[in-house]
């Protein structure tokens, strides 16, 4: 296992780190004793070359004889990455969710601004509220939403609701299937833009 390098998704090359894959295990919910038994077991069955994708095979195969609840929240982030290459099927789970929440969805929807047209990924209506949803998919982990994307989303936000006569409450939101930056965060909390990702918003993210 000496100097262990696993290969990731885009192809590059890192250094295993216990602590980090730990880490990771128990953010799924895991006990300390079950993820340091995965972590034994990973650890045993490294090899030069390994990708991410085999071990966490690996890990999860173990965590299913281990603790079978926490090993399909374990499997969710994965699940998701796998609707990829395109962003359309997570648009159509995320709309789905919202319907789930209440909310008549529309999906792909092109809405008139101020200013220009937008392509909205979909569009949620309460009877008191109306959302304009972007959705932003990543199939490579570790993407990260920033505050460029933050402060586009929150233009396209001024340009639908200053075209936009209903009496209801507007909202804009921007969900991914990643995380968020410090900045985007920021961006959108000082000026309304509500967020769903992984671990975003504490305890109500994706993976929660």
């Amino acid at each position: 296992m000496a100097d262990s390098f696993i290969v990731k998704a885009s192809g590059q090359q890192q250094r295993f780190s216990p602590l980090k894959f730990k880490k990771s295990l128990k953010k799924s919910g895991v006990s300390p004793e079950v993820a340091k038994t995965i972590l034994a077991h990973v650890q045993g069955s490294l090899h030069p070359g390994i990708t991410t994708k085999e071990i966490f095979d690996l890990a999860h195969k173990k965590m299913v004889e281990q603790d079978r609840p926490h090993a399909y929240r374990y499997a969710l982030k994965r699940g998701i990455f796998e609707l990829g290459p395109t962003g359309f099927p997570f648009e159509q789970l995320m709309g789905r969710l919202f319907r789930k929440l209440g909310y008549e969805v529309k999906t792909n929807q092109m809405i008139d601004g101020v200013c220009v047209k937008h392509e909205v990924d979909f569009v949620g209506e309460t009877k008191d509220e109306i959302i304009w949803a972007e959705c932003k998919f990543h199939n490579v982990q570790g993407a990260m939403v920033d505050l460029k994307t933050s402060l586009y989303v929150f233009g396209r936000y001024l340009d639908l609701k200053e075209n936009c006569a209903d009496p209801r409450k507007k909202t804009m939101w921007l969900i991914t299937n990643t995380r968020f930056s410090d900045e985007a965060i920021a961006l959108a909390e000082c000026r309304g833009v509500r967020l769903l990702g992984w671990e975003y918003p504490n305890l109500q993210g994706l993976n929660q």
